[in-house]
């Protein structure tokens, strides 16, 4: 049943603009102030048809989403200005009051907009979209509110009066939000819109990274036009919990690689996997696209695209460390969620590889190596890492533990080390809680047994990616980057020895790498040993590794500082 003429309060309902769920929002006039607004309220079919119990819980939620926008004051969340209650045929409705936006959401503006598929598009339109959203969603997560219906639906624009190409987007519709709060209930309720729920959404237990997922799905879709996932309400679901996304390069030849990490990563089946933040993700989506426009990544079309490498990081692997199989518990979710039909591990993964097969060296080029400053590191850059690594006090995340294969990250008399038993193989130790750019990375390394060790940097703990510097107790070097470490596809960019190396065990080495963009630097107690040019990889953690080749491995790393550039 209509309600337009009808008045609620001070409000006159002019015409119906949307409805879905419990809630009906209308265009209307306050009659005070003469102004036009727009007035979400409980459903007319709701009001008249359903049992007590059914309003009361549409009521609980307009107050929730109400207290939500309440906590929230942000210029790209669309504000509240009035909540209350009316009768409207001898019921009693809830009702919000928020800002009219005549040109509607993103998903109407993405329709009459067309494509923004070139690589220009991307950087001026989309990094700017998904930037804002990521602020208003980042604000939320602050106050202690995971929105959980994040979708370009729910997302109005604002014409920008300086770029009217180039919209502002206001963050809508609170209506399934988690108030994360002291007074919040533990109530797990399934709520939130298939095509874009993360797997742990679709069990109840939505975290911060469920906005990620759900935005990086977003992204996607402005990408390619599409959802990563499609099908029926049943086959989404399924690939949600299951299925790795295809690349969205795969849709459109036009992302380049190093957008397809930032994308996948932040698709993870499991939340600690993605981006520490959805702040954290939309600045990494914002460096990879801007790097492209400058020209500075690799093409698709050179060495190290020429095989599908990220395209293969992302599929199930047959180790059992990191293999996406459906569990009995998953597997129950989705059997209860198909019957149901929803409308509206202890540990750490490590990168552990045998060395094989051939290495490609085309995608690397060999810079001079003299210094070019007496002082080997940037001297006006800022210490933002300074850790002794006695313990896991500084907030890093290092990991720690062992794997299957009995390789171990651990602190031990004060100092972090790293072990690998298995010939052939390295085990590398991150920091989790780490994403750096241009920087200056350096620790202090002793060998205590085995062949080798060294530095990782510009991880992705996600999708097993990584530069790898590793120095050897023979004083010799090589530096690869990896494109999928559980198949050991790496890149070989440079290898050599230097006397700037101390040799044997019980010696430390210092060891450090200066990125700046696609330079990178290494160098051994304060000697450049050698340098190269190379964009696979523009950000990501740090870490240190084992390497075992004949016995087994133990290196000990102390005080580890980044600077950044």
């Amino acid at each position: 049943m209509s309600l337009e003429g009808q008045h609620v309060g001070r409000y006159a309902l002019l015409r119906l603009l949307g409805s879905g769920g419990m809630g009906e929002v209308y265009l209307a006039q306050d009659s005070v102030i003469q102004r036009q607004i727009a007035i979400k309220m409980m459903r007319a079919d709701v009001t008249s048809y359903s049992n007590a119990t059914t309003m009361q819980e549409a009521a609980r939620l307009f107050l929730r989403e109400a207290r939500a926008i309440a906590m929230l004051d942000h210029p790209h969340i669309l504000p509240l200005y009035d909540y209350g209650e009316t009768t409207l045929h001898g019921t009693s409705i809830t009702y919000l009051v928020m800002p009219y936006r005549p040109e509607g959401s993103l998903t109407v503006w993405l329709h009459q907009r067309g494509s923004l598929q070139d690589p220009r598009g991307m950087s001026q339109d989309i990094v700017p979209i998904v930037s804002q959203a990521a602020d208003a969603l980042q604000h939320a997560h602050d106050h202690q509110i995971i929105h959980q219906d994040v979708k370009p639906a729910n997302f109005l624009v604002r014409s920008n009066q300086q770029n009217p190409s180039r919209p502002d987007v206001l963050l809508a519709d609170f209506g399934v939000a988690r108030l994360n709060t002291a007074t919040a209930s533990g109530s797990s309720s399934i709520r939130g819109t298939p095509a874009y729920m993360a797997p742990e959404q679709l069990e109840g237990h939505a975290v911060p990274a469920t906005d990620q997922y759900a935005l990086a799905i977003m992204t996607y879709e402005l990408l390619t036009g599409r959802p990563p996932f499609q099908g029926g309400l049943a086959q989404v679901m399924y690939q949600h919990i299951q299925t790795q996304p295809i690349p969205p390069s795969t849709l459109n030849p036009h992302v380049p690689a190093d957008v397809d990490t930032v994308i996948l990563r932040a698709l993870a089946k499991k939340p600690e996997e993605r981006f520490p933040s959805i702040s954290a993700f939309a600045h990494a989506l914002q460096e990879a696209m801007h790097a492209t426009v400058a020209g500075t990544l690799i093409s698709k079309h050179t060495a190290s695209r020429a095989t599908p490498a990220i395209e293969q990081s992302v599929l199930p692997s047959a180790d059992s460390r990191t293999r996406t199989t459906l569990s009995k518990s998953k597997m129950m979710v989705f059997l209860v969620l198909t019957m149901l039909v929803i409308v509206g591990s202890i540990g750490f993964i490590s990168f552990s590889v045998t060395r094989k097969g051939r290495l490609d060296t085309s995608n690397a080029t060999v810079l001079s190596n003299t210094p070019t400053a007496q002082n080997p590191y940037a001297p006006t850059a800022v210490l933002a890492l300074n850790d002794p690594l006695r313990d896991n006090s500084q907030g890093y995340n290092w990991q720690t533990g062992k794997n299957q294969n009995n390789a171990t990250c651990t602190f031990v008399d004060g100092a972090y080390q790293s072990t690998q038993p298995l010939d052939g193989d390295f085990h590398a130790c991150l920091a989790l809680a780490t994403n750096f750019s241009d920087f200056v990375y350096e620790v202090e390394m002793t060998m205590v047994s085995g062949y080798g060790g060294g530095i990782i940097f510009r991880a992705n703990q996600a999708d097993s990616t990584f530069y790898y510097f590793r120095v050897s107790q023979d004083g010799s070097y090589d530096v690869r980057a990896y494109v999928d470490a559980q198949i050991d596809h790496s890149i070989l960019l440079t290898e050599g020895s230097s006397p700037a190396i101390q040799t044997g065990y019980g010696h430390p080495n210092l060891l450090a790498v200066v990125a700046q963009g696609s330079t990178l630097a290494f160098y051994a107690n304060h000697q450049l040993i050698t340098r190269v040019s190379n964009s696979t990889y523009s950000y990501g953690q740090i870490g240190v590794v084992a390497y075992n080749q004949g016995g087994l491995a133990t290196v000990v790393y102390r005080n580890a500082k980044v600077w950044r550039l």
